[in-house]
């Protein structure tokens, strides 16, 4: 396929998984059926069927998208200097993600919709939660690369990470997620969580300024 063909396709392809993504955000919260979420964009069964293949493929690539907004701020180079502020916009970013309705709309139409078989949900995991823990334990990896005080495997330490800013996210949900409150909150948690991972992880003394 020609680069500019190609280049179109997947220009197409990322704006239809954004207006669907949109539509995610508004969508009521017993909504478990994509096929719901669609009458409410201009995507037709026949931009599904070509783009993506089917429902499921089309789900899978939503939360492909998801994870890799989420991993964004993890992008450049690390340095000793810049590892905490990365891994800090990273949780923010992650947090709100967490907290906005598009992303529990996804997961509840993965785990309650039709067509659901142990591959579905396979693709589903890799593409999304793995892609994120992947993401992040690449992240670490070039941190220890870059002499951060790192000790263990980086995909163990990323899912440490993940479970340790769940634990703090769950705790928030009591509060509306639209108000300055739960916003203070999830910043504190997500601090939170930063400092009990680099403390757990610190090789000493000397690098103790990462759990500060």
């Amino acid at each position: 396929m020609p680069t500019v063909r190609k280049a179109g396709v997947e220009l197409r392809r990322q704006s239809i998984l954004a207006e669907i993504a949109e539509a995610l955000g508004t969508t009521a919260d017993e909504t478990n059926d994509i096929r719901m979420v669609l009458t409410k964009t201009g995507v037709s069964s026949e931009d599904i069927a070509s783009e993506f293949g089917d429902h499921r493929s089309l789900v899978t690539a939503l939360a492909e998208m998801l994870a890799t907004s989420m991993l964004e701020p993890l992008a450049e180079p690390v340095t000793g200097a810049t590892f905490r502020q990365r891994l800090l916009a990273f949780g923010e970013r992650v947090a709100d993600e967490y907290a906005a309705p598009r992303l529990r709309c996804l997961y509840r139409i993965t785990r309650d919709g039709a067509g659901r078989t142990v591959e579905s949900d396979r693709e589903f995991y890799h593409h999304g939660p793995g892609l994120l823990t992947h993401g992040l334990a690449q992240f670490l990896q070039a941190a220890q690369v870059q002499g951060v005080g790192l000790k263990g495997d980086s995909q163990r330490l990323a899912a440490n990470f993940m479970a340790l800013l769940r634990v703090g996210l769950d705790d928030s949900e009591a509060l509306p997620t639209s108000s300055a409150r739960w916003v203070s909150q999830e910043r504190r948690e997500v601090s939170r969580a930063i400092n009990l991972f680099c403390f757990g992880i610190q090789k000493g003394a000397r690098d103790g300024h990462l759990a500060h």
